[in-house]
């Protein structure tokens, strides 16, 4: 774009919109709508659905899952998507929230709970992290320092 290069990831909706993200800028591509990650062709109703605020905690679940087998997941690419899930997520038998630990995300899983029948707050398992992406991202870098250290150790 004039003259310089740009990079960025992109995460399709189920209208067509495409949010994107780089280090650097955070947006989407119109139209915005939620992302419904289908794995199981089984009754839903006997089901699991996860449900993300973002497809970088999305993405960073996948990561932390390391090629297990999943269950369907909700993306909602934003809380305000919220309303436009709230169908699909009724259809499972059980909602499970990863959704982000400050009190959008909590009023969110609130409101899930109003119109769900079970529903779960995993958002204790990243405490005391904002969202699953930034707790995976410490999760490495510990992970990283403790190889390095090792490597320290084994020569010094």
């Amino acid at each position: 774009m004039r003259g310089k290069w740009y990079f960025a990831v992109g995460f399709k909706n189920r209208k067509g919109g495409i949010e994107i993200r780089n280090p650097y800028f955070k947006g989407a591509v119109s139209p915005k709508d939620i992302t419904h990650v289908s794995h199981n062709a089984v009754d839903r109703r006997q089901s699991s659905v996860l449900v993300f605020e973002g497809f970088m905690d999305y993405l960073s679940y996948l990561a932390l899952k390391e090629g297990q087998a999943v269950p369907d997941c909700v993306v909602l690419n934003s809380v305000a998507n919220l309303p436009k899930a709230v169908d699909i997520l009724k259809s499972y038998g059980q909602v499970c929230c990863f959704l982000d630990n400050d009190e959008t995300g909590r009023k969110a899983v609130e409101e899930i709970g109003r119109l769900c029948e079970k529903v779960t707050d995993k958002a204790v398992h990243y405490l005391p992290h904002k969202d699953l992406n930034e707790f995976l991202q410490e999760r490495v870098r510990s992970g990283w320092m403790s190889v390095r250290q090792k490597a320290k150790t084994r020569e010094g």
